[in-house]
């Protein structure tokens, strides 16, 4: 199309169109490669990964206007977190566990350790929200700031 468009002098058009092209076919890319990583998480049990690369594809889909690749993949999300019986006790209980984990890495000077913690604190926090649970979005930004400032103090160290 962007050569045709070339052929009769419409440079605008065909670098727009080349454009859209090249954003669209990234997105596919993106989207295949996600559900590569996804196939991998599932076969290795990695349940919040799981979820996490589903929204992800879900989010990538919504990008390409895939009305119908929105609707299979959030029905293939809501099998999944059924079929893994997710409960939103057992995540807040992770996510407490991960948070004392972090504390004591901190006071122990472990800033790194701590970081990651707090990383997955708050995708535990994100993944709550995604399952319907609404006392966790104080801790998200709690978890947030904790990891960035960990990552300050990291940087200023090297």
């Amino acid at each position: 199309m962007a050569d045709h468009l070339l052929k009769i002098k419409r440079k605008k058009e065909a670098l727009f169109f080349s454009r859209k092209y090249d954003q669209v076919k990234k997105l596919i890319d993106q989207r295949k490669e996600t559900l590569k990583l996804l196939t991998k998480a599932k076969f290795n049990k990695e349940i919040i990964q799981v979820i996490n690369l589903y929204n992800e594809v879900i989010e990538i889909s919504k990008e390409l206007n895939d009305f119908d690749g929105i609707g299979m993949y959030k029905a293939k999300l809501s099998e999944f977190t059924k079929s893994c019986k997710i409960s939103i006790p057992e995540l807040e209980l992770k996510m407490m566990v991960l948070e004392e984990q972090a504390a004591k890495c901190e006071k122990e000077y472990l800033y790194g350790a701590a970081s990651d913690n707090y990383e997955k604190c708050e995708k535990i926090c994100l993944l709550l929200m995604q399952l319907g649970s609404e006392e966790v979005e104080a801790n998200l930004e709690k978890f947030r700031e904790k990891k960035e400032s960990l990552r300050n103090i990291i940087a200023k160290k090297e």
